[in-house]
């Protein structure tokens, strides 16, 4: 066998991550992404993140399960070493209805593989007795049976779907040559098998045109008639397995073994040696598990990051690494030992010894054209010639950082708090330093840089003088020191990585850009790719040259295959990168990317009501207080390491609750009645969501008072109860506006009754003024033209209004009668819009005189002549406006002069005009207003006065 340059870096499961047992025969992963693995303890799965085993306890009649099929409607079956079938369905285990017609056919043989048809019968490949189907209801039908097929040993049966399968047959002979037939295609082949019986016979059918199988310790590959021997390992083979990519895995009791599609004659990889592997199984992002008999599953993400081989032992924490003059890989561990890569093959250059003081080892350090290797520790040495040697340096403390070589070939190392030079054999101190050094860089013309536990400082060679390099930094723990061109780049522990320009402005690089620890405490250029080793991994930053500006920033976790988190040291050899941790050394392409493209697949994996489960693979129908949902839900990714996010959306119509989550279920409680749809979908470590939402409906039905009935008939009853209370309003509102109406008709009534005495009294008083000065004729006439106006009031006593044109009518006689008993002769004109129609208009009886009496008696009365008063009609709108105006001496004059001569009189006839108006509004719910103005405010004497009264 040919040595091992590494091996993948594998995660292990064991009981103590949940496995029911180390012992593990078959593994599976079914189309939601969860792995089944068959153990001796039952039917276990894993999601991810938690192992969940199904046991006698929940149905099986025999723990051990040796195969698992996943059938067309995603249920799982398995096949116990008693021969009985059982499958998963709704998370229950149920057996299959024909077991007992499967244990009797294989009660005193071993069953090898199942296979489940669509119809849901299964097919049986039994150990020394052939095969048979059972169909669903029970019908067995057999297959190939012993003595068939004599005298072969071996044979390969062919389905009439093209699928192959092994069968194995006894015919009593074991110890001689086996011999082997093919039915694989059209035309038998046959082939002897050297050496011993063994009941070690595996199948692998990658296409139609070839086939691979083992016997024994055996690998054969069968193709266009031909079989060939591929390989004879040394131990027996017992699961067999292809890649996507073609590569061909093949699993023995001792370890397993890769052959390369595009080599399959070269000698294969060999992992996990001394282990029984028992199955190889390829997840669907790429990664890798492996099952074995005795310590539980390994798994390892397939991202080609791999453990590099040393001997055991020599390398338990290995701390620094180096390139020496020939291109060769040194690496130095912490107990001292060193160890040298030829070709993929280590060699020793010194021993470990962990109990010494002066073996641990700081630094590695060589240079091109230089044959030695330096190493920085208590006691300082050097190799050469696979030789360690040690530097005469009497009294030295020893050296703690890098050696450094400058341009002009002078070499530097330091101590604790002293710079010495290398000069041939010995390390000469050049003088003593302020601060701890941890590492050194060659700095401007005539200047070393010196990072320190303080922040990074420059030393003159020529005057020793130190001095701080950049004020930013001070106080700050420097762990490496690089030049990327004519830009330094400085490792930190607490700020991440400081990136200083040509033009002296620099940035910081730390995990709030992406970077996934501050703590960094080892830094190498690659080009313009500057690689960090961290205490939470390897981070990855691309520089663009041109433009001076990060391009990404990316980060290599433990998850992808990394063998620790802690990374001690970094190198680049011929594009690989070595990472250097407390469990070993990792090795990968620099070229490798680690965005995981695969969508995770998503399911809903249960969901509880009021905190009881319930089944989620129907449309579930809940009563109004099943309210409280919980809902439990699930994403696989391996590589993600259970890093995922969770997008979630509950939706009712138009109401949408949504959020993210970490967490693998959600609660919705008091959820109102109504058809709700639960949506979720998951981002795995790259953000990379899944393909398909899982989705769960669910109804709640409303109470009996929260129905849409019952809501109506509540609205029906609310609504004829407003309308009943309407009605019944609106009746008392009738009444009491009829009421109120009756009363202020009685109330114009009184009010008119009031003015007619009081116009009667002022014509009483006018003729007893005529009989008194014997003027008969005077008094005649006056009498006649009161007739008429006394015939007007009793014409229109049991009428409320009347219209403008009786009005006018009324008027004009009463101006007639106050114009005969009047002194002084006064005018009196009526000027009418002609586009009013007095026939039209009504307004209360006699409602224009108490205002034209007012005028004559108290306006133009006291002029002593050429009184005046006018009476103008005009149309406003769709309304009326009525202006009595008269020339007289004002309403403050005329209220002065009453004060004056007659204090104790009271003037009822304008009050009870605007009592009557306001009465008249309110009982004919009508819009009369009337108001009093100066006509001529500016003549002092004679203002005038203007009654403005509206309709």
């Amino acid at each position: 066998m040919r040595v091992q340059a590494g091996e993948p870096n594998y995660r292990r499961f064991t009981t103590a991550d949940g496995l029911p047992t180390s012992e593990v025969y078959v593994m599976k992963q079914d189309r939601q992404g969860v792995l089944w693995l068959g153990t001796d303890h039952g039917l276990c799965s894993y999601d991810g993140t938690t192992f969940r085993t199904y046991s006698t306890r929940q149905g099986l009649t025999d723990n051990t399960v040796f195969r698992i099929e996943e059938d067309a409607g995603g249920r799982i079956w398995v096949l116990t070493y008693s021969g009985s079938v059982f499958y998963l369905e709704e998370d229950s285990i149920r057996p299959f209805p024909h077991n007992k017609v499967l244990t009797d056919r294989t009660r005193k043989y071993v069953p090898t593989d199942l296979q489940v048809d669509a119809a849901g019968g299964v097919r049986l490949n039994v150990q020394g007795s052939g095969s048979f189907h059972v169909s669903r209801d029970g019908k067995l039908t057999e297959g190939t049976r012993n003595g068939t097929r004599s005298p072969y040993r071996y044979v390969i049966e062919r389905t009439g779907e093209g699928v192959c399968y092994p069968l194995i047959f006894y015919n009593g002979v074991y110890e001689s040559d086996q011999r082997l037939i093919s039915y694989a295609e059209a035309r038998p082949v046959e082939l002897k098998i050297e050496g011993k019986f063994s009941n070690r016979f595996r199948l692998l059918q990658p296409d139609s045109t070839r086939l691979f199988f083992s016997v024994g310790k055996e690998l054969f590959e069968q193709r266009a008639g031909q079989i060939e021997q591929l390989f004879r390992f040394n131990a027996n083979v017992l699961t067999l397995m292809q890649d996507r990519h073609g590569n061909i895995w093949v699993g023995t009791e001792d370890g397993v073994y890769r052959f390369s599609e595009k080599a399959m004659s070269a000698l294969p990889d060999w992992y996990l040696q001394g282990d029984h592997i028992t199955c190889i199984a390829e997840d669907h992002e790429g990664g890798y598990w492996f099952s074995s008999l005795v310590n539980g599953v390994y798994y390892t993400p397939g991202y080609g990051v791999n453990r590099l081989s040393y001997p055991d032992g020599m390398l338990p924490r290995p701390m620094r690494m180096t390139v020496d003059d020939q291109g060769r890989l040194v690496v130095a561990d912490w107990s001292g030992a060193v160890i040298r890569y030829t070709g993929g093959r280590p060699e020793v250059l010194v021993a470990s010894e962990p109990l010494s003081q002066e073996r641990p080892i700081g630094w590695l350090s060589a240079f091109a054209g230089d044959d030695r290797v330096f190493i920085s520790r208590a006691r300082p040495s050097y190799i050469r010639d696979s030789r360690e040697r040690f530097f005469l340096t009497p009294g030295l403390m020893g050296t703690k950082s890098n050696y450094l070589r400058c341009a002009d070939g002078t070499i530097y190392c330091a101590g604790s708090a002293s710079l010495h030079e290398v000069k041939g054999d010995s390390l000469v101190v050049t003088c003593e330093l302020k601060y701890r050094i941890n590492c050194l860089a060659e700095g401007p013309p005539g200047y070393l840089l010196l990072g320190t536990n303080q922040g990074v400082f420059k030393f003159n060679r020529s005057t020793h003088e130190q001095s701080v390099f950049d004020s930013s930094l001070v106080g700050i723990r420097v762990e490496d020191l690089q030049w990327m061109g004519d830009q330094l780049l400085v490792a930190t522990k607490g700020r991440g990585v400081l990136w200083r320009k040509p033009d002296g402005s620099q940035e910081v690089i730390g995990e709030a850009e992406g970077l996934l620890s501050d703590m960094v405490h080892r830094i190498c250029v690659d080009g313009y790719r500057l690689w960090c080793g961290t205490n939470k991994g390897v981070g990855r930053i691309d520089f663009n040259e041109r433009k001076r500006q990060v391009v990404s920033v990316g980060n290599i976790l433990p998850e992808f295959g990394l063998i620790s988190d802690e990374v001690n040291d970094l190198l680049v050899l011929r594009d690989t990168l070595y990472a250097a941790g407390p469990g070993g050394i990792s090795v990968l392409a620099c070229a490798t990317s680690f965005l995981n493209a695969v969508p995770p697949p998503i399911s809903i994996t249960g969901m509880s009501v009021n905190e009881r489960g319930i089944s989620s693979e129907r449309r579930i129908r809940l009563a109004h207080d099943e309210n409280t949902i919980q809902v439990r839900f699930n994403a696989v990714s391996f590589r993600s390491g259970g890093q995922l996010r969770y997008r979630y959306q509950l939706t009712n119509g138009t109401d949408t609750v949504s959020g993210t989550t970490t967490s693998r279920e959600v609660q919705f409680l008091a959820l109102r009645p109504g058809a709700y749809r639960f949506s979720v979908t998951a981002f795995n470590a790259s953000g990379v969501v899944s393909e398909q939402p899982a989705i769960a409906e669910f109804h709640i039905h409303p109470a009996w008072w929260q129905t849409i009935v019952f809501r109506l008939l509540l609205v029906l009853v609310l609504v004829s109860l407003i309308y009943l209370l309407y009605r019944r309003r609106l009746k008392l509102i009738g009444a009491r506006y009829a009421m109120e109406r009756k009363q202020a008709s009685l109330q114009l009534t009184a009010m008119r009754a009031q003015m007619n005495p009081h116009f009667i009294f002022n014509v009483m008083n006018s003729i007893r003024s005529y009989m008194m000065n014997k003027d008969t004729a005077s008094a005649e006439k006056y009498l006649t033209s009161f007739s008429r106006l006394v015939r007007y009031t009793l014409d229109h006593s049991d009428e409320q209004e009347v219209s403008l044109e009786e009005e006018l009518k009324a008027l004009s006689s009463y101006v007639e009668l106050e114009q005969q008993r009047f002194t002084s002769p006064f005018q009196f004109r009526m000027d009418l819009d002609p586009v009013v129609d007095v026939q039209e208009f009504t307004l209360p009886s006699l409602l224009l005189q108490p205002f034209v009496e007012n005028a004559i008696k108290h306006g133009i009365a006291r002029r002593g002549g050429d009184g005046k008063i006018v009476i103008r009609l005009e149309a406003a709108g769709d309304g009326l406006r009525i202006l009595i105006e008269d020339n007289g001496v004002g309403r403050r004059a005329a209220e002065a002069h009453r004060s004056s001569s007659d204090p104790a009189h009271v003037s009822h006839g304008t009050g009870i005009a605007f009592a009557r108006i306001e009465a008249f509004n309110k009982a004919f719910n009508r819009k009369i207003r009337a108001t009093y103005s100066e006509l001529n405010p500016g003549d002092g004497e004679f203002p005038g006065t203007r009654v403005e009264i509206g309709f």
